[in-house]
């Protein structure tokens, strides 16, 4: 959340005074219906990637969802830092 809230390409005053920086929503180039699907897909494929290698790696011993669970939640946070 810190990083939706406080990261900023420009000041607020330079989108508040200058309304050109919004031409890429405008253009639709980085929003759309195609590009929304892209990105949902794509997450939704790293999802069921880290849950495969995570319950896979951790069932090996003997099977806990708590386990599992604190796996997936740390290579999530790692991932989604990185």
């Amino acid at each position: 959340m810190w990083f939706a809230v406080f990261d900023y390409e420009h000041p607020r005053r330079t989108f508040l005074s200058d309304p050109s920086k919004y031409a890429i929503g405008f253009r639709k180039e980085c929003f759309g219906t195609k590009v929304f699907w892209y990105w949902f897909s794509y997450g939704g494929i790293q999802a069921l990637a880290i849950l495969y290698f995570c319950f896979y790696a951790i069932e090996q011993d003997e099977p806990s969802i708590y386990k599992s669970g604190a796996v997936v939640l740390g290579a999530v946070v790692l991932i989604v830092n990185y």
